[in-house]
């Protein structure tokens, strides 16, 4: 019990790490940067969040806790799976992806 505890400090630590360094960032483009700066790294970072969820779909979630599962006998595959959909999406997201930063569709 107490290491479930210990693993969900970190995890939270984890995460509070991360949202306070995107704040920081956030602060220094504002202080620092132009407000187009600011725009364009907003533009950015939205297109990579949500390319990321396009290509993922969250299944590595599902994935993630159906492998710990007490009652998952086929790890190796699921893996496995789970590496084959992604390397999928990556075939056909990436192109598009890089397309729209070579174009600089975003910018614009």
């Amino acid at each position: 019990m107490i290491k479930h505890y210990f693993a969900s400090s970190i995890n939270i630590f984890l995460r509070g790490i991360t949202v306070i360094g995107r704040l920081l960032i956030i602060l220094f483009i504002g202080k620092y940067l132009s407000v187009q700066d600011l725009g364009i790294y907003s533009l950015f970072f939205t297109t990579i969040v949500l390319a990321t969820l396009l290509l993922g779909l969250d299944f590595y979630t599902f994935r993630t806790r159906e492998i710990l599962s007490q009652t998952c006998t086929n790890k190796m595959e699921m893996i496995r799976d789970q590496f084959i959909f992604h390397f999928i999406g990556y075939l056909i997201i990436l192109p598009v992806l890089l397309l729209i930063f070579w174009f600089d569709i975003l910018s614009n």
